[in-house]
């Protein structure tokens, strides 16, 4: 088996793997928007967001078509446990076995195959069962920025 776009740290751990082994991946497709080109022309800056977005998620969706199909047959046969589309990267976050990384990995779309170094820096529990801190305004509370303040010590403080 050719290792292709797998990056090494990922072949390294497919090679040894048991053949019960998942591995979580990020995906990259080769084929990637061009903002910069998008955005010419724009009369504003929101006029150019909006290209950039729509560029973004036009190309993900073109791109990407093929790729969840099969990723959703694989699915279906217990090859791949889950997978996570994401059209601002063009890529897939793929949680499979040892053989469907190698599969995806010689797909013609695929540009790179390389390991989700996934962290959870906030744990899922309601600020008050982290810290015995004060309550917070409901909207602070609501997009977790009180966790983040009293758990990573962030709090934005001096930021403009």
């Amino acid at each position: 088996m050719g290792s292709g776009p797998i990056e090494p740290e990922l072949l390294r751990a497919l090679l040894t793997a048991k053949p019960d082994d998942r591995f979580r991946i990020i995906v990259h497709l080769r084929e990637q928007a061009d903002p910069q080109a998008v955005v010419a022309g724009a009369l504003n800056a929101t006029e150019a967001r909006f290209r950039v977005v729509e560029t973004l998620q036009a190309t993900a969706a073109r791109s990407q078509a093929s790729l969840q199909a099969y990723l959703a047959g694989a699915h279906s046969t217990g090859a791949v446990h889950s997978y996570t589309p994401f059209w601002v990267i063009n890529g897939i976050a793929v949680h499979a076995d040892r053989d469907a990384v190698f599969a995806l990995a010689a797909r013609p779309e695929v540009a790179t195959v390389r390991l989700d170094h996934y962290r959870q820096w906030v744990a899922n529990q309601p600020t008050n069962q982290l810290t015995n801190q004060p309550t917070t305004e409901w909207g602070v509370a609501r997009i977790r920025a009180d966790d983040v303040w009293y758990t990573l010590h962030v709090s934005g403080t001096g930021a403009v």
